[in-house]
């Protein structure tokens, strides 16, 4: 069963604001890229068995450097990515 993901807007503004981001201090923006391009696919395929499960459909799953927030709608075979954050790497030392 293949399930349909949906960005909300508030998700698809903090990916594109996390991207800036990286560039702008020099970070890796294609981690970025990567990690959403495997959130999609992880998600589109079993949904209910990735990441942590929160209260009633709402479940997180990180894929560094993202974490997602997501809700899962068995019914209708859809993904509703609700939140993103971006976790920056730490400088060393």
């Amino acid at each position: 069963m293949t399930f349909r993901v949906i960005w909300l807007y508030n998700a698809l503004n903090a990916l594109a604001a996390s991207y800036l981001y990286a560039r702008r201090k020099n970070q890796d923006p294609d981690a970025i890229t990567r990690a959403m391009a495997r959130i999609d696919t992880v998600l589109q395929s079993n949904p209910a068995e990735v990441g942590e499960s929160r209260s009633g459909r709402r479940r997180v799953f990180i894929e560094n450097p993202l974490t997602v927030f997501f809700e899962v709608h068995d019914d209708e075979q859809t993904v509703v990515v609700t939140a993103m954050r971006y976790h920056t790497r730490r400088p060393s030392g």
